[in-house]
């Protein structure tokens, strides 16, 4: 299979996966919509010494505010289930929680570099990058919602 084949069914393959956990296993009061995949990706981008293919991608989960009985779902849980989802389905890849910058070679292998094959580059950032919280609106301003912007930028390819 082809580096872009692969690159683009990762990228299914992560959308699908978060398709079948809507509430990213956290309860009723978490919801998304779906990973939003732009439809024109850079064919290629800069990465170290690498030329790879880069998706930058977008999910919004929503939390509902805390409602009777429900403990509420802090932050830190949304972004370990995200880590897990992605984890799971790309084994070898590398995902972190926010975008690292190698300063060296050791670090380039350590942040980029699959972990079967030493010549792939396959590696998944999943950042929040906005946290927009709705309130009720006129006398009652307690919070209705939160909506929490992830991030989810995808790096594969190959040395050349």
């Amino acid at each position: 299979m082809t580096s872009e084949r692969v690159f683009q069914s990762q990228i299914n393959a992560v959308a699908a996966a978060l398709e079948l956990s809507n509430d990213l296993g956290l309860g009723r009061t978490v919801y998304h919509a779906g990973l939003a995949v732009p439809d024109r990706m850079p064919e290629s981008a800069q990465l170290g010494p690498a030329i790879v293919h880069l998706a930058i991608c977008e999910l919004v989960v929503s939390v509902n505010a805390e409602t009777c009985g429900v403990v509420p779902v802090t932050e830190e849980a949304i972004a370990a289930s995200l880590l897990s989802i992605v984890s799971a389905i790309v084994p070898d890849g590398l995902v972190w929680d926010r975008i690292r910058i190698a300063a060296n070679d050791a670090q380039f292998k350590d942040y980029y570099r699959d972990r079967s094959d030493e010549a792939a580059i396959n590696a998944w950032f999943v950042r929040r990058v906005l946290v927009d919280p709705h309130h009720a609106g006129g006398i009652d301003t307690s919070l209705v919602f939160t909506n929490y912007t992830y991030e989810f930028r995808y790096v594969r390819g190959h040395d050349n």
